[in-house]
């Protein structure tokens, strides 16, 4: 390999780095004055983008146990971000979605 094709590749290797650390940087403030942890943002996310879900369905595409996310829920239903309903067929079921608050 070239000189000049090296120090291109350097570079362009080097500008991602710099570009990363800059967008993670800011991604992890904006995650800080949101008030909601990473997590709590993924449920909010998923429930936004498939409607209501189970908490089992949460916790598959999450990949986490569903007393981990059950956890998580917990503290978004204390501040009125999510609700829990019982559905009518089998109460043992509950589906969670989004308050709209």
């Amino acid at each position: 390999m070239s000189k000049s094709k090296f120090e291109s590749i350097s570079k362009i290797i080097n500008l991602t780095r710099n570009f990363n650390k800059s967008m993670r940087h800011k991604f992890h403030h904006s995650i800080q004055d949101s008030g909601f942890t990473l997590p709590q943002l993924s449920v909010i996310s998923m429930l936004e983008k498939h409607g209501e879900q189970k908490v089992s369905e949460l916790s598959l595409k999450m990949g986490l146990s569903d007393s981990t996310v059950s956890g998580i829920l917990d503290r978004l239903e204390q501040k009125d971000i999510i609700k829990r309903e019982r559905t009518k067929d089998d109460r043992r079921v509950v589906k969670i979605s989004l308050t709209g608050k």
